[in-house]
């Protein structure tokens, strides 16, 4: 029974704990997708060379602390995906997935406005 606590008392200790991620986009371009409702509603390409690469590698840079480890599932909204990861940015969070480990940390629409798909509202 004591382990069982001790359990607990770790599981919440390290659930507030936060850590820098040092993650940088890979080269080539990366997949911007949109999905509501479980259903893919847009998908297209963001080019290295694009602006919206540019500002979501330096958002990357700028918010390198704050990152807490998560095991919780997140549906899918906003997905950036690229060669090892895939980072989704549901409403207040983005979600980062990479080496084999999940990460979130808090954000507010306004971080991630600029990924749009061409047509898309």
């Amino acid at each position: 029974m004591k382990a069982v606590g001790l359990l607990v008392v770790l599981a919440l200790a390290l659930s507030g704990c936060t850590r820098s991620i040092h993650f940088t986009l890979p080269s080539g371009p990366l997949s911007l997708s949109f999905t509501v409702n479980g259903a893919s509603t847009k998908r297209c390409a963001i080019n290295q060379d694009s602006e919206q690469y540019k500002t979501l590698s330096t958002w990357l840079m700028t918010h390198q602390d704050g990152w807490q480890s998560s095991i919780v599932t997140y549906v899918p909204s906003l997905v950036v995906t690229g060669d090892g990861f895939n980072l989704n940015f549901l409403h207040s969070v983005a979600v980062l997935n990479y080496a084999g480990s999940q990460f979130t940390q808090q954000v507010s629409p306004s971080d991630y406005a600029y990924l749009v798909c061409a047509g898309n509202p």
